[in-house]
């Protein structure tokens, strides 16, 4: 019994992982060389070399270039700096975040009532510094989900 239960487990872990590495799409913002994953439903909008942004069903993903040779402190200063200057409001979290060489702080909170994820990230090899922004509806469970696999999938 326990044999079929531990086979059940993994076949079930199996489809799910299957199910969503299929329903992701890799995009890349090419001027700095980074990629991210995004759900397939996602379309970009903009892919320039200061902004990449995309739109997907009650979320959108918005990604710009920070100042340059600037330390991870001085990144998560700024970062809540940002937060403030936004107006965001009802901060869930602030975080610090290291995702796949990127290093720095995210603030989950609220706008007009939206939820907004906004992320402060520096590669410590080079000089490329950005803010993430996304924002979705504050209850739609799976868009936070969504959310913050996005955020972690950015190489």
């Amino acid at each position: 019994m326990k044999n079929l239960l531990f086979i059940f487990s993994i076949t079930a872990m199996l489809v799910f992982t299957a199910f969503k590495s299929q329903a992701q799409q890799t995009w890349d913002w090419e001027k700095y060389e980074i990629s991210l994953d995004l759900p397939n439903d996602f379309r970009v909008v903009k892919n320039t070399t200061d902004e990449f942004e995309a739109e997907g069903e009650g979320m959108e993903i918005y990604m710009y270039i920070f100042e340059n040779n600037i330390s991870l402190g001085e990144m998560k200063e700024a970062t809540i700096e940002a937060a403030i200057e936004m107006d965001l409001e009802e901060w869930d979290a602030v975080q610090d975040i290291n995702t796949r060489g990127f290093k720095g702080k995210y603030i989950a909170g609220y706008l007009n009532g939206d939820a907004i994820l906004l992320c402060g990230l520096i590669n410590p090899d080079n000089i490329t510094n950005f803010f993430v922004v996304i924002t979705f509806h504050d209850d739609d469970e799976v868009a936070e989900e969504d959310a913050f696999e996005i955020l972690e999938s950015i190489r």
